[in-house]
């Protein structure tokens, strides 16, 4: 199974086993174009609640 690819630095990511030796050299060959399974993502709904602004004003009166 193919799960990710790296068009940068033009690797494959495959998952599951596969047969021969360790750093061994994998030949892939397959007709027509290698299809990415896009997986849905479910990105949360953030409510976004406008709150009026809070001025605080001093007034310091001066000792004399």
């Amino acid at each position: 199974e193919v799960v990710s690819i790296n068009l940068d630095k033009n690797e494959l990511l495959l998952g599951g086993s596969i047969p021969g030796c360790r750093n061994g050299i994998l030949y892939l060959k397959a007709t027509g174009d290698f299809e990415i399974k896009k997986e849905a993502v479910a990105v949360p709904e953030v409510l976004v609640v406008e709150e009026p602004a809070v001025v605080i004003e001093k007034n310091e009166e001066t000792k004399e």
